[in-house]
């Protein structure tokens, strides 16, 4: 859409752009020919996306880097540049093209080599530029006689120099020449160019980049790099593939193309760096780039030669090309589990082990290592009654106990006893969208509340007092589809009030549907929706566990909760599993923590034995405690003491308070130790590295 024309599109949007603006010189960019007609716009995925392309034409002689902007209608103005669209020019500054001046003729042609012929220079948009034109001849700067104007230049050459390059920086771009091959066998090898002319009239193009054309050929790109202002540099070969993608870097440290060149060659694939070079704003260094190219049918990508400068002002999501220093911190401690042994007499018959308020299941004297891992395992999750935990199949249509890994699409995460107390078993549903979805790839039919009369869960938190159905049901003329919320208001079994605690449920489907859609025959529900409770509580979260579908309660919710018995207590420590391995006369068992669980007391085992009954509990390893204590952190002569469990917050704040460092912190890890990501945030360019030392009470 453009001014009054309105374009085909099918996104529904009727903003129009009203014009285009260049910033340079205040000019303006046209996007209709002198005819009228639009230089080309469109919108993607023909028509449907909000993303789209026009071309425009710029008007003015303005030469330089320039930022473009449309003014678009109603309530948006004018637009604003994305981070891609974005490059950064040698003056440091960012734009979004760039235009140049054109060179027509140079007069005369020869000259003395004592220097002072006078030339001229003619050509288009000499004067109209950001700073003053210069010329060079030989690589030494032709004086300017007079003004410069629009079209013209004239200047005196100087002496030839005494050491001549074999060529020299001009005005723009790469050079670049192809041969092409049809026979991949007759291709010579990268190190030595063909001997012939090239197959097309050689170019001239603006990057060390390209995209693979549909033959096989060998191409050579020759320019120079001046770097923008002194700094350190370092090349890259990106995305390499050899031997059907192989290329290499000539590069002239010292600058002529005639002095010995650092070769940088393809890896199998991937990328390949060059070391780190201090190279001289304003000074031009050759570069050459040989590339050889096996056509077939894969797909094709681009490849070339990039250049990374270290110091810069700039930081990531300014610019498309500048990344943010990035440095890691990492803290390890030593890792003891709690080990404790159980020694038993000859004639022990039988055996049980009471550990913080829990007593196991009987085992047998001679059990398995695996046998008493499962029994022992128990005793460290939360049992439900056996017909909550696994319902008749007689009555049954769906369960899940969200144990293990899903076998099914779900939404919301399973999470273990360390972030929320599963109401059964080790693991609970955390903020699910939704609870049930019909699916023929996992052969989840849709519901009929006539037969499967009743929907049970566990519940506790957020979770707000509503369930929505999509369900399916015979039409007056075919089958129809509704979706609808019900609440506490239609049936009071909907009301989920708040809860820290854990609260088992039964929904009747048959009752609810034969009131709430008395007309509706034959009803199949294929979805089954929660969502969270609107809240200012800073933690919100709801957690779903034991969801059973059927033709009857499986258990009277009032004596489900009863009928639970919780984990074995011990002080606060929550064990995730346990080891088991065989000692002399007995077994060896290694608790394996939550959250750096420590202090553990010892078991405690009744037997039951005649003879030699003998029973001993001893601890042979001692849980290691979580990381403690401080570590200096030195940056730019500062120095900053960081507990060892900071959080990312309490790191954001050290940096930036103590060490003067604007920065984004990620801490991961666990409280045996952790390793935080930092991220510059406001300072650009490369960074001494952050000096860890001074560990004070580290475990």
């Amino acid at each position: 859409m453009f001014g009054s024309e309105t374009g085909a599109t099918l996104n529904g949007r009727t903003e129009t752009i009203k014009r285009c603006y260049l910033d340079g010189a205040g000019q303006t960019c046209e996007l209709r020919d002198a005819n009228g007609d639009m230089y080309g716009i469109e919108m993607d995925d023909e028509g449907e996306s909000i993303w789209g392309t026009f071309k425009a034409m710029p008007r003015g002689k303005f030469v330089g880097h320039q930022n473009i902007s449309i003014i678009v209608s109603d309530t948006y103005g004018r637009s604003a540049g994305t981070p891609e669209a974005k490059r950064v020019s040698a003056n440091m500054k960012m734009y979004n093209f760039q235009t140049y001046a054109k060179v027509s003729s140079v007069s005369p042609s020869v000259g003395s080599t004592e220097g002072r012929s006078t030339i001229t220079i003619s050509g288009d948009w000499f004067d109209s530029t950001s700073q003053l034109a210069t010329v060079t001849v030989g690589g030494e700067e032709c004086m300017r006689q007079g003004d410069i104007t629009d079209n013209e230049i004239v200047c005196l050459t100087p002496k030839k120099p005494t050491h001549q390059a074999a060529s020299y920086a001009g005005n723009r771009g790469v050079y670049r020449e192809v041969w092409e091959y049809p026979d991949v066998e007759s291709m010579p090898a990268l190190t030595d160019l063909p001997v012939t002319d090239p197959t097309e009239a050689p170019d001239w193009t603006d990057s060390f980049s390209w995209t693979n054309r549909s033959e096989s050929y060998i191409s050579r790109m020759r320019g120079f790099f001046i770097p923008p202002n002194d700094n350190d540099y370092q090349f890259v070969l990106y995305d390499c593939k050899t031997p059907s993608d192989d290329f290499i870097l000539y590069f002239s440290p010292n600058g002529d193309e005639d002095d010995s060149p650092v070769v940088l060659s393809c890896p199998e694939s991937g990328r390949r760096w060059s070391e780190r070079y201090s190279l001289t704003g304003g000074k031009s260094y050759y570069m050459e780039v040989r590339y050889r190219h096996e056509w077939s049918n894969d797909t094709q990508q681009e490849r070339g030669v990039a250049v990374k400068m270290f110091n810069t002002d700039y930081v990531g999501g300014q610019n498309y090309h500048a990344q943010s220093e990035k440095q890691e911190i990492k803290i390890t401690s030593t890792v003891n589990r709690e080990k404790q042994r159980l020694s038993l007499g000859s004639d022990v018959e039988d055996f049980t082990l009471e550990y913080g308020g829990v007593q196991s299941e009987t085992i047998q004297a001679g059990a398995s290592q695996n046998q008493v891992k499962r029994k022992v395992d128990n005793m460290f999750q939360t049992l439900c009654p056996d017909e909550v935990a696994n319902p008749n199949q007689a009555i049954r249509q769906f369960v899940e106990d969200y144990e293990g890994e899903p076998r099914r699409p779900e939404t919301g995460t399973r999470v273990e006893a360390d972030e929320a107390e599963p109401f059964c078993g080790r693991k609970s549903l955390k903020n699910p969208s939704r609870l049930y979805r019909s699916n023929r790839d996992h052969h989840l039919r849709g519901i009929d509340p006539n037969m499967n009369k009743v929907m049970c869960f566990a519940y506790k938190g957020y979770m707000a007092s509503r369930i929505g159905f999509r369900f399916q049901f015979d039409g007056d003329e075919e089958q129809e589809e509704e979706t609808a919320w019900f609440g506490p208001e239609n049936d009071t079994s909907l009301d989920f009030a708040a809860n820290r605690e854990w609260q088992y449920t039964c929904i009747n489907l048959q009752t609810l549907f034969s009131n709430l859609r008395p007309l509706a025959s034959n009803v199949r529900i294929q979805d089954i929706q929660v969502e969270p409770k609107d809240t200012d509580e800073e933690t919100a979260d709801y957690f779903i566990d034991n969801f059973f579908i059927g033709k009857v309660e499986p258990m009277a919710p009032a004596n489900v909760a009863i009928n639970r018995r919780l984990p074995a207590q011990l002080g606060g420590n929550l064990v995730k599993e346990v080891e088991v391995s065989r000692a002399d006369g007995g077994y060896d068992i290694t608790f394996i923590p939550y959250n750096c669980g420590h202090s553990f007391p010892l078991m405690n085992a009744q037997v039951t034995c005649t003879g030699d009954c003998d029973v001993n509990v001893e601890q042979l390893q001692t849980a290691s405690l979580p990381v403690q204590g401080s570590f200096d952190v030195t940056f730019n002569g500062r120095v900053a003491a960081v507990p060892a469990n900071a959080t990312d917050e309490d790191l954001v704040d050290i940096l930036k308070l103590e060490l003067g460092v604007d920065a984004k912190v990620e801490r991961e890890g666990e409280c045996s130790g952790y390793k935080w990501k930092i991220e510059w945030l406001l300072d650009g360019g490369d960074k001494a590295d952050l000096q860890v030392c001074s560990f004070s009470s580290f475990n």
